[in-house]
């Protein structure tokens, strides 16, 4: 595909662990190269294309987060920060998929946050 996502970590400013990270999803386009999300979101909100595009990016960044967690078994908390955008927040399925998501993957329910930009919220 020509998505990915890439992942920014969270890091506790006294200590300097990583808690977790930040999924950033990028597209690789075949003639401009790697496109931030200010580049192609306003497009996916307007075709609809968001849904399944946000679906992808939460089923992809949980799996990773379990991956991490199996991983670095220590026992400390991992988080994983997943955006949303102002479609996906309205979107009728959105806590049932997520539950979806958390329940096949067996990730602590605790461990994603779902960001939401102020611009989702007044807009």
């Amino acid at each position: 595909g020509e998505f990915f996502i890439e992942y920014q970590p969270l890091v506790h400013l006294g200590d300097g662990t990583v808690h977790g990270a930040e999924a950033l999803v990028r597209w690789c386009h075949p003639q401009h190269g790697v496109l931030g999300p200010d580049r192609f979101i306003p497009l996916a909100e307007h075709t609809g294309l968001i849904v399944p595009l946000g679906r992808w990016v939460l089923e992809e960044s949980v799996r990773q987060a379990n991956f991490w967690k199996e991983r670095h078994s220590d026992g400390g908390p991992l988080r994983i920060n997943v955006n949303l955008s102002p479609t996906q927040l309205h979107h009728p399925r959105l806590v049932a998929e997520t539950v979806d998501v958390l329940e096949r993957s067996g990730l602590e329910p605790g461990a994603l946050c779902l960001e939401v930009t102020e611009s989702a919220l007044i807009g």
